[in-house]
């Protein structure tokens, strides 16, 4: 059984996500001088297979991130960048 949080973020450092359940996750984008941060509950199969993806990481297309660098590059965000 997995255990949740799991982190993830893409490699070009401006995607982070953080996968609350096998159903939802955060993802927190930076754009320019802004960020955009939504919650996705998975409700198709698509999304859960977005998730799934995300956790199995079978051809290794996310970085594994931690709970330390997702809250301090959100807090990041809040103190430096406009919400979109």
């Amino acid at each position: 059984m997995t255990e949740f949080p799991k982190y993830r973020k893409y490699a070009h450092g401006r995607s982070f996500f953080k996968i609350i359940s096998a159903d939802s996750f955060e993802q927190l984008d930076i754009i320019g001088d802004a960020f955009h941060l939504h919650t996705i509950n998975a409700k198709v199969y698509p999304d859960k297979l977005l998730i799934l993806d995300m956790l199995e990481n079978t051809k290794g297309h996310w970085d594994v991130s931690n709970a330390e660098e997702y809250e301090a590059r959100l807090t990041w965000c809040q103190t430096n960048l406009r919400k979109l």
